[in-house]
């Protein structure tokens, strides 16, 4: 997919209703669920996680987005039953966010206090974009699909892949995040 089509789908799919608060979490942080403890990490620690999480989502996608695509093909009304959040993800998601939000506020004073500043802000909007595309596919797939299959080029999948390969994306934001 060129950057100019995923550009127009993107706008595409911002225009669909809903409330704009409700774009960016996933289905799955909405639902109750208990809420895990504040985990304090470190930089080096913050990022490992961090890695690991988005591995584990691209692996999540990996197994999720082809049955959803083969499902959609054969039942239109289930193209929606796509579920990219577990409750492991959304957990540690949350305690990764609070634990990147502490650093990104921390004392001002300490030594490396803008290194380690930097890294936690950079670590929420890392994990803020994983969890909004997650999001995306969650909540906005059969629109994805409908848009697809509307448009010139209406293959769902590309040399074997799905057309919207966010798994090979997170899996290499994880491979580099390290």
């Amino acid at each position: 997919m060129s950057h100019h089509a995923l550009e127009a789908l993107v706008e595409q799919v911002r225009s669909l209703p809903g409330a704009a608060t409700d774009l960016g979490l996933p289905r799955a942080a909405v639902r109750e669920a208990a809420t895990p403890p504040s985990v304090s990490l470190d930089t080096t620690s913050l990022r490992a996680r961090t890695a690991a999480w988005l591995t584990a989502l691209a692996a999540r996608i990996e197994t999720v987005l082809p049955v959803a695509l083969a499902r959609a093909t054969q039942a239109w009304d289930q193209a929606d039953a796509v579920e990219v959040f577990d409750d492991g993800l959304r957990e540690e998601a949350i305690a990764l966010r609070r634990a990147a939000e502490a650093l990104a506020n921390g004392d001002a004073a300490l030594a490396n206090a803008g290194e380690t500043r930097a890294a936690g802000l950079e670590a929420q909007l890392m994990i803020d974009a994983a969890a909004g595309l997650g999001s995306l596919l969650e909540r906005r797939f059969a629109s994805i699909l409908r848009l697809r299959l509307r448009s010139a080029t209406p293959a769902l999948l590309v040399d074997g892949r799905p057309f919207v390969d966010v798994a090979a994306a997170l899996a290499e934001a994880g491979r580099r995040w390290r």
